[in-house]
């Protein structure tokens, strides 16, 4: 003679994800009242193994389109960097040929007081002399003050290119592991 017949309910769960964007994922599973334990813990294994993938799945849209917006960031980064050095060029060619056309005004002068048998340039053409050389010790600083801005320029966007590098890397591996889930 057996004993009584005990119905004992079997064991109904639901897992709900959350997928980001206003996506939610609900798995339900049923378990038998006799399942071995080692047995449910697989099943909701699996559940979970597939609440990751399609969570995998959007995520990669978004690692993805994070990486591109990175990318496009650290060219403009880059090109400014370029810009920078061309700027720098530019202005320190254009303060050079100033320099140098003044240097030549100077020499042109001293030559002609010379000329007139001086030792050097007196009166008007001394003031001119004069008034030239402090414009000339006015584009010396400019020229200083560039390069102190451009390097200064320089280390900022080297600085924070080197930053956009690190990110894409980041999100790159970031890629790989979401790209590792979904091929599972």
């Amino acid at each position: 003679m057996s004993g009584p017949v005990i119905n004992v309910p079997g064991l109904g769960y639901s897992i709900i994800a959350n997928l980001g964007d206003d996506r939610q994922l609900t798995v339900q599973c049923y378990a038998p009242s006799d399942e071995e334990l080692p047995v449910i813990h697989a099943a909701v294994d699996k559940a979970m193994a597939v609440v990751d993938r399609q969570r995998a799945k959007y995520k990669l849209k978004d690692y993805e389109a994070e990486r591109d917006k990175l990318v496009k960031t650290l060219r403009n980064f880059e090109d400014d960097l370029g810009r920078c050095e061309e700027t720098f060029i530019l202005e320190t060619e254009k303060i050079d040929a100033m320099l140098l056309e003044f240097s030549g005004k100077v020499g042109k002068i001293e030559a002609e007081a010379r000329d007139r048998g001086r030792r050097k340039p007196v009166g008007a053409e001394a003031a001119q002399v004069n008034a030239i050389n402090g414009r000339m010790k006015e584009l010396t600083a400019a020229k200083e003050k560039l390069v102190a801005e451009r390097n200064q320029q320089r280390a900022n966007l080297a600085t924070t290119v080197g930053r956009y590098r690190e990110e894409i890397e980041k999100v790159e591996g970031l890629i790989a592991e979401t790209l590792a889930v979904l091929e599972t």
